[in-house]
């Protein structure tokens, strides 16, 4: 129980502060992608029945996929961009972690 109060006041904490944790920053990345992929089939009319086809995947396949499922791999997330038209960058942020610390 105090486990869990503890993991609750951390949330609190870190919605207050604005600090997301990495589970909430692989879910926001994760929604980003899905928005971007369903968007993109709407606008050039590919359906989840074509999508399929294009992965040569079951569309069972397809809506288990669409189903921001936290799983999904880089690769896999590759895949859908190429069969929908689109091509997925991946952008790292530098964090400051002192050059100093990495001085030879």
């Amino acid at each position: 129980m105090k486990n869990q109060t503890r993991h609750s006041c951390s949330e609190i904490e870190n919605l207050i502060t604005g600090a997301l944790t990495r589970n909430q920053r692989v879910k926001g990345l994760i929604n980003e992608f899905y928005h971007t992929i369903l968007t993109c089939m709407a606008e050039r009319n590919i359906s989840k029945s074509e999508l399929a086809r294009l992965l040569s995947v079951s569309p069972a396949a397809v809506s288990q996929m669409l189903t921001h499922q936290p799983n999904i791999t880089l690769k896999k997330m590759v895949e859908i961009a190429d069969a929908v038209g689109i091509e997925l960058q991946l952008t790292v942020s530098h964090l400051d972690c002192g050059a100093a610390d990495y001085e030879d």
